[in-house]
């Protein structure tokens, strides 16, 4: 297993578990360009917008194919997506991760670090 992934799965432990302590955590797997560690940490503590702004940066390429807050679960998929006849597709060869939350911002960062550790493989 890579440094990378190992790196990866460490970090999302952390914020499965929500032991997520310092943004240092996060600068071993390079989230630390354009302020990524200050993103994950924002998301991590519930800003949608960060969650989805960090996506952005790390997973291009990746959509988010649904998203579900019913009282306290809330549910992200997030599924690799390629260019087709001017659009973007997802096809069931692609990637698809799934995370689940008490909060729709630490779900989404769940699962993208979730993607991150798949695109390792």
């Amino acid at each position: 297993m890579s440094d990378r992934k190992e790196a990866l799965k460490d970090l999302l432990a952390k914020v499965e578990a929500g032991e997520l302590k310092k943004w240092h955590e996060a600068l071993a797997i390079g989230l630390f360009p354009d302020d990524r560690h200050i993103l994950l940490m924002s998301a991590y503590d519930g800003s949608l917008d960060a969650a989805l702004a960090l996506h952005r940066a790390v997973l291009p390429g990746w959509a988010v194919n649904s998203m579900l807050v019913w009282g306290d679960l809330c549910r992200v998929e997030l599924v690799q997506a390629h260019e087709k006849d001017g659009g973007m597709w997802h096809g069931s060869g692609d990637l698809s991760v799934e995370a689940e939350c008490h909060d729709i911002a630490r779900a989404q960062l769940i699962a993208i670090l979730k993607a991150l550790i798949a695109q390792e493989d």
